[in-house]
């Protein structure tokens, strides 16, 4: 919530625009520590996990360790060519995805 009530004060809460798959790490990754699940990956540790998709070097330097907890935690995947395509856009059959996995992560849904 906090999050969200800067990026409005600073004019760059967007609610109708479209999302980012490196933003929506960054948001999933905000999400889960606020629900207590607390990442702990060094900057090494998610250069190593970002290694092994050949795009990652288009990830924006805020958006890698998020992106990297992501992958960590399995919430995002590559696709079919192996790659993450972090400026590309989150589809809503990727979002749904994400979030499900987030909230199953978490222990707010139970399959």
């Amino acid at each position: 919530k906090q999050c969200l009530k800067e990026q409005e004060q600073q004019g760059e809460f967007r609610p109708n625009a479209a999302i980012t798959r490196e933003e929506a790490a960054d948001a999933i990754a905000r999400a889960t520590q606020a629900a207590g699940i607390e990442n702990t990956l060094t900057l090494e540790e998610g250069e190593e996990y970002l290694s092994r998709f050949p795009d990652t070097f288009l990830c924006g330097i805020p958006y890698r360790l998020a992106l990297a907890y992501n992958v960590q935690q399995g919430f995002l995947k590559g696709d079919e060519a192996g790659r993450l395509n972090p400026q590309g856009q989150l589809t809503r059959a990727e979002a749904v995805t994400v979030l499900s996995r987030m909230l199953e992560k978490t222990g707010w849904l139970i399959k």
